[in-house]
């Protein structure tokens, strides 16, 4: 049986830590990239709950503040926007409806000539983004009062009877 060993000048010369090195780099940039992304999924799932808790405030104070067919219309002009803004870029020129800046809106609102800033369709008043929020009611009249003590009156009763008493006074002033 015949054994060949190199001998040790051969051996360095072929000997090299240069897998090891090239091993090492590769884990340590696998390592960096995986922790680039999760981080990244972290920051994307922070910036989505709070989006989400914004959206849902807000949803509920519409609700609150709101009737039901304002809420609604309210929120096809919220999400028709949002339609807007994602199709713009898409086309060249400016395309129908598209979302404007406010001081451009304003600023073509006030060199518009008069009695041409919108449109008056049936009983609502028409606006320059889209379908109308507020109802026109032509036979309205508005009363601004002050009720003197009416503050001090009113913290010394129950809400139930502060709402009667305006009631009352509000009755009174409808009637013809």
């Amino acid at each position: 049986v015949i054994r060949v060993y190199p001998s040790e000048s051969f051996q360095n010369n072929y000997e090299t830590r240069r897998p090891a090195v090239i091993a090492t780099i590769v884990a340590f940039i696998f390592f960096f990239t995986s922790m680039t992304f999760i981080i990244y999924d972290c920051l994307a799932e922070k910036r989505n709950s709070v989006i989400m808790n914004r959206a849902v405030q807000n949803s509920k104070i519409v609700h609150s503040l709101f009737p039901e067919t304002v809420r609604e219309r309210i929120l096809m002009t919220e999400s028709n926007r949002e339609e807007q803004v994602r199709g713009r870029g898409r086309g060249k020129g400016k395309r129908k409806g598209a979302v404007e800046a406010p001081t451009v809106r304003l600023k073509n609102f006030l060199q518009a000539p008069s009695g041409n800033h919108g449109e008056a369709r049936s009983n609502t008043i028409a606006n320059t983004e889209g379908d109308p929020i507020a109802d026109m009611f032509p036979e309205t009249t508005i009363l601004f009062a002050d009720i003197a003590g009416f503050t001090a009156w009113a913290s010394e009763r129950e809400p139930s009877q502060v709402f009667i008493f305006l009631e009352n006074i509000y009755r009174e002033f409808d009637i013809e």
